[in-house]
């Protein structure tokens, strides 16, 4: 990793885990006082969805190296996942729709995003470039967003309530852990990144 823009990365990385503490203590606002504090948390998700994207293009080059074709293919996951995230964010802001269809939404796109997560630390721990800590919590996170394609049936029906959700859209709400999850390994490897360049 020494060739990686460390300063940036752990800026990035740090910004990850701020938008994600934003967007964890608005849901939890919402739920208890309502008001703008549930637009706030959609915003952060969208946020937190591009920032994502953003680390994956700055990490390509050392998962290049790695695996040249996998990781073209889980760059583009994450761009596309962070595409999807914003769109659910915006539909719920603007009304388009509902906010449970919206989550559903998200959770697609943090679900592509998963790929990259689970691809990139898998990697990253079989040629033994990051700690078994660190890939192992970048796994779990990265599993458990990809939960988020069993929305994949709720979107095309355009499921728009918990009460007409199937077993298959409460499944995939298991995804939004991997969203808590990850601001923790993001911060984390922000910190590895910019010590390993600091002891080179």
């Amino acid at each position: 990793m020494d060739n990686l823009p460390s300063r940036a990365i752990n800026r990035l990385t740090t910004a990850i885990g701020i938008v994600a503490i934003v967007g964890l203590v608005a849901i939890i606002l919402f739920f208890t006082v309502g008001g703008f504090w549930g637009p706030l948390n959609d915003l952060s998700i969208a946020i937190e969805a591009i920032l994502c994207a953003a680390l994956a293009w700055m990490l390509h080059p050392f998962f290049q190296i790695q695996s040249p074709r996998l990781s073209q293919v889980t760059l583009i996951a994450a761009i596309l996942g962070s595409l999807i995230a914003s769109i659910g964010s915006a539909f719920v802001i603007f009304s388009v729709t509902g906010y449970f269809l919206a989550g559903l939404i998200m959770g697609l796109g943090y679900a592509f995003l998963g790929i990259w997560f689970f691809a990139f630390n898998y990697h990253a721990r079989l040629h033994d470039t990051l700690s078994r800590g660190l890939t192992i919590l970048g796994k779990i996170a990265g599993a458990s967003m990809a939960i988020g394609f069993a929305n994949i049936p709720g979107i095309l029906g355009r499921v728009d309530s918990p009460t007409d959700a199937s077993w298959l859209e409460n499944l995939g709400q298991i995804g939004w852990l991997g969203w808590i999850l990850l601001p923790i390994w993001s911060v984390w490897l922000g910190r590895v990144v910019l010590k390993s360049t600091k002891e080179t």
